[in-house]
């Protein structure tokens, strides 16, 4: 937008209200306008907010954008397009202001990681490596997908953590090649891979880890898959560094699966930014021309996934520091073996 015109950023999502103001807040919006943070709420945040917000103003939200837009003669609107409701749109048209997407505003100011919070992060994964290695003893034959993600997402619960930072998923048998299977009543039985994809949020911040285990004696197929795809994830961790591209970066894995002759097989992209979204900038894709920054955090998790067989993923949360890749967690990627 041209600066000569009188804009204002809006933000509705809880998540990123959060950043900018460390207050959790479910209803309300936030404007960023020349450089302040007036965040307006209804009655049941008023005086929370007031008292735990880092923000220059808290205000009472009924009313009061027509008020903000007609006093300070806005004329532009900028608002994450992905994160903002049909209907708050729809307020804003009413208002006959322009409304355009500032999601690479927005992105610009959360892709790159503070010191802190790459330390908040950290603690995020910490307690999801803990909590997946508490879990083992609990993986029996009998036991089904959904009896085990509810005693994993309690583990990470009594380890600190807030929630799961996504929904959290468990795979037997076949049902680890769907890369978002919703996890089911099927029950574990011998000679079956696992695929665990979880994380957990704390004090704001996601962490995300995927880990592919294998119940009983596996077969060689799946210990070649397996080889595959560790692999890919190696080169990718070893080979993106300061400045690396995001579609290079998903080419280092990408060009190790298909020499293995499993590129086809691998359906999604290499990683995606981690904060507090468990999506967000950056991109590690085919179409990515991201240029990876110091205290960029992301994702790191090449698949293959067989269909009506088995899939493989094998997932760690990434910070670059001092132009190489660091890993959140500590266990290497060997197969694990129950």
């Amino acid at each position: 937008m041209s600066s000569e015109v009188n804009s204002v950023n809006i933000i509705t999502d809880g998540d990123l209200i959060r950043y900018f103001t460390s207050f959790d807040c479910s209803d309300g919006f936030l404007l960023l306008y020349k450089g302040e943070k007036l965040l307006y709420v209804d009655n049941r945040y008023y005086f929370a907010s007031k008292q735990n917000a880092k923000a220059t103003s808290v205000l009472l939200s009924e009313g009061s954008l027509n008020e903000f837009i007609t006093k300070n003669a806005i004329k532009s609107v900028g608002i994450v397009y992905e994160y903002t409701s049909a209907s708050f749109l729809k307020d804003l048209n009413e208002l006959g202001v322009e409304v355009y997407d500032c999601a690479d505003y927005i992105a610009s100011l959360t892709s790159v990681k503070t010191d802190s919070e790459i330390s908040v992060i950290k603690q995020s994964c910490q307690i999801a490596e803990k909590s997946f290695f508490q879990l083992l003893p609990f993986i029996k034959e009998g036991i089904t997908e959904r009896d085990l993600k509810l005693e994993l997402e309690y583990i990470m619960a009594k380890n600190g953590a807030e929630k799961p930072s996504f929904d959290t998923i468990i795979a037997f048998g076949e049902n680890s090649a769907v890369p978002h299977h919703k996890t089911s009543n099927k029950k574990l039985t011998a000679n079956q891979p696992i695929l665990i994809d979880f994380g957990c949020l704390y004090n704001g911040y996601c962490s995300d880890m995927t880990r592919t285990l294998f119940f009983g004696k596996p077969n060689e197929e799946f210990l070649k898959v397996y080889n595959a795809v560790k692999q890919a994830h190696l080169t990718a961790f070893e080979n993106i560094t300061l400045g690396t591209m995001g579609k290079v970066a998903d080419g280092y894995a990408r060009k190790v699966l298909d020499d293995n002759g499993y590129l086809k097989y691998f359906t999604h992209s290499l990683g995606h930014g981690i904060g507090v979204k468990i999506h967000e900038s950056p991109r590690l894709n085919v179409k990515s021309e991201y240029v990876l920054k110091n205290g960029n955090v992301f994702s790191i998790e090449p698949g293959v996934y067989l269909n009506g067989k088995f899939g493989v993923r094998i997932e760690d949360t990434v910070a670059l520091i001092d132009g190489k890749c660091v890993s959140m967690m500590t266990s290497d990627k060997n197969p694990i073996i129950l």
